[in-house]
């Protein structure tokens, strides 16, 4: 599955696309995040494969990922408190 299945580890699928305006606001927050937690950006007009796999049916849509499974998700532009409370509660 890409190579998402990682030992248990905790990571973020950040799904996004450069058309996207809600994504424009949201992916500097991402980019911040991504410095403390694995953050994964994936671009769903170049990996769309990826996008189905997980039921990605708008964006920006943010799915937290333990050991391959879901455990949590957003969708939508967030402001950054709510990401950090978001990556906290998972």
């Amino acid at each position: 599955m890409h190579g998402l299945r990682l030992l248990g580890m905790l990571m973020y699928l950040y799904f996004t696309a450069p058309w996207c305006a809600p994504c424009k606001t949201l992916g500097p927050i991402m980019d911040e995040m991504a410095k403390t937690v694995e953050v994964r950006k994936i671009d769903v007009s170049e990996d769309p494969a990826l996008a189905s796999t997980y039921g990605v049916m708008s964006i920006p849509t943010v799915i937290a990922i333990r050991a391959g499974t879901e455990v949590s998700r957003f969708t939508g532009g967030r402001d950054r408190a709510f990401v950090e409370r978001f990556i906290q509660s998972t």
